[in-house]
């Protein structure tokens, strides 16, 4: 075959071979829209369920698709398969990285997952953004568990306050809020006694403990230790 023949067979071959990859990509458009369509329908039917296996249809179809990737990840971590929904959340995430409830949704599913670093850091990271209370709320107790798992307790005591702000009188932030600031005056007269025991702040720091264990006798002879008392 002459050099000009074998080009014009060649360019031929490629020629035809277009409407075949165009009919290709218009066919998976055409079952991308579909397929969604069918998973809006059945979300609007209350049917997760039936949405889910649509989602990734369309997701394996186009993996670049935000609502697909956010919406199955969403589903499936309200139905507690977090191994499943976190790839998804942080798919969507990677594509828009500005959606703070898809990244504190993968944040609790991290840490779940028993990925306590990566979990914090996402928790951490969405916490001063979200706007709606209940996940909010979800995510300050989240935090609080994290932190007190690891004894970072001025941590969980930031975000209790935070969280008493939208529920100034929850009794079960109350009661957080109570465990964890007594954990912290333990923690700090602990500290003081092994490191300042002879201290004007050790002697007040204890009469303020008596004070309120209602030893009013103990607490005034704790300050007349005190050298400040005494000048």
């Amino acid at each position: 075959m002459r050099a000009k023949e074998v080009i014009a067979a060649f360019f031929l071959v490629f020629l035809t071979a277009v409407p075949s990859f165009s009919q290709a990509v218009s066919s998976r458009q055409a079952q991308v829209k579909r397929r969604s369509r069918l998973a809006q329908q059945y979300l609007s039917e209350r049917r997760p369920d039936l949405a889910i296996p649509e989602l990734k249809v369309v997701v394996a179809l186009d993996p670049q698709n935000l609502d697909a990737r956010a919406n199955l990840g969403v589903l499936l971590f309200f139905r507690g398969e977090y191994v499943d929904a976190a790839p998804q959340l942080r798919a969507a995430l990677k594509l828009q990285p500005s959606l703070w409830k898809i990244q504190a949704l993968l944040g609790m599913s991290e840490e779940r997952l028993g990925q306590q670093t990566e979990g914090r850091q996402d928790l951490e990271d969405a916490f001063p953004h979200l706007q709606e209370e209940k996940i909010e709320m979800d995510v300050g107790q989240a935090l609080i568990d994290s932190y007190t798992s690891t004894g970072d307790l001025p941590e969980a005591a930031t975000a209790v306050s935070a969280m008493l702000k939208l529920k100034p009188t929850d009794p079960d932030l109350l009661y957080t809020a109570f465990r964890l600031y007594s954990d912290l005056t333990d923690e700090a007269i602990l500290t003081m006694a092994m490191t300042a025991p002879d201290s004007a702040q050790m002697h007040q720091m204890v009469a303020r403990v008596l004070v309120r264990q209602g030893n009013f006798i103990g607490a005034l002879a704790g300050d007349a230790a005190d050298p400040a008392w005494r000048r």
